[in-house]
C-alpha cells in the first residue's frame, strides 16, 4: 500500500473510531478528579459554550486544528462579550479533554497545544468610600444581615466564607475569628445543591484575624438575639453550628 493510501486509510480510521468533538467522554471521566464545584463550571462551559459550537460546525475530532480552536475563542469573545479571562478557562477545559483523548490514542496530537490563549485581563478593584459604606451600615442596622455585611466590608471575606461561618471560629476569649470553613450553592447536573467544605480554596485562605472590639459586641449580641440557639457565655463557643443570617 502506498504511503498515500495509507495516509487516507488512516484517517477514515480515525474518523470511524471518532465523532464530533462534543462526543469526547471526558467530561464523565472528569467528574471523579475534581471538586464538585470545578466540575460544574466545567459542564457548564462545556454545555452551553463548547458543545454548542462545535455541534454546529460539526467538526470530527480527529480534523480538529489549531485553527479551529483560535476561531472558537475569537467567536466566543465577540459573541458573548466575556473576557479573555473565561477564555481562558475554556481553552484550560479544552486542552484538559484534548489531552485525554491523545492520551487514549483517539488524537495522534494535541491542537491545543498550538493555540496562544488570549492575554488575560488585568483585575481592577472598585472599592465603597466612607461615605458609601456608613449608608451601607445605615441601610442593614438591625436587619439579620447586618453581620455579614459588616464581615465583608471589614475583613473582605468572600460570600462562601461568610455563609460557612461557624461559631466555633469565633474565639471571644482570645478575641480571634478563624476562617476555614466555606459553603457554596452550586448548579450540579439539573439540580441546586449546597457544597460545604472544612477546608478555604488555599493555604492562604486559612487565616486567623483579631476580633475587634466592634465586632466583639456585634457578634456576641448578633448571636444573642437572634434565632441562632447557641450556648453563650464570653468565651469559647464550642459548636460546629453555622451562623445563620436570616
Amino acid at each position: 500500500m502506498s504511503k498515500k493510501c495509507l495516509k487516507h486509510a488512516r484517517r477514515d480510521y480515525f474518523k470511524r473510531q471518532n465523532r464530533y468533538l462534543y462526543r469526547i467522554t471526558f467530561l464523565g471521566d472528569f467528574k471523579y478528579r475534581v471538586e464538585v464545584t470545578t466540575h460544574a463550571a466545567y459542564s457548564f462551559a462545556v454545555k452551553t459554550r463548547i458543545v454548542p459550537y462545535f455541534q454546529e460546525k460539526k467538526t470530527l475530532l480527529a480534523d480538529l486544528t489549531p485553527k479551529h480552536l483560535h476561531d472558537f475563542y475569537q467567536y466566543c469573545l465577540k459573541k458573548y462579550k466575556i473576557t479573555t479571562n473565561t477564555v481562558q478557562h475554556y481553552h484550560a477545559n479544552i486542552r484538559q479533554a484534548l489531552q485525554h483523548a491523545f492520551k487514549m490514542d483517539m488524537i495522534r496530537s494535541n491542537p491545543a497545544d498550538k493555540v496562544d490563549r488570549p492575554k488575560k485581563n488585568q483585575f481592577v478593584g472598585s472599592f465603597y468610600t466612607n461615605e458609601e459604606l456608613n449608608q451601607l451600615f445605615e441601610a442593614v442596622k438591625e436587619d439579620p444581615v447586618e453581620l455579614a455585611v459588616y464581615l465583608a466590608a471589614f475583613y473582605g471575606l468572600r460570600r462562601s466564607e461568610i455563609v460557612g461561618l461557624k461559631w466555633s471560629a469565633i474565639n471571644f476569649q482570645l478575641q480571634t475569628i478563624s476562617i476555614r470553613h466555606t459553603v457554596i450553592p452550586v448548579s450540579y447536573e439539573g439540580k441546586q445543591i449546597i457544597v460545604e467544605k472544612d477546608r478555604a480554596n488555599n493555604k492562604a485562605s486559612y487565616r486567623t484575624l483579631p476580633l475587634v472590639p466592634v465586632f466583639f459586641e456585634l457578634c456576641f449580641d448578633f448571636g444573642r438575639n437572634s434565632t441562632n440557639t447557641v450556648p453563650y457565655s464570653r468565651t469559647r463557643i464550642n459548636t460546629d453550628m453555622r451562623i445563620t443570617f436570616t
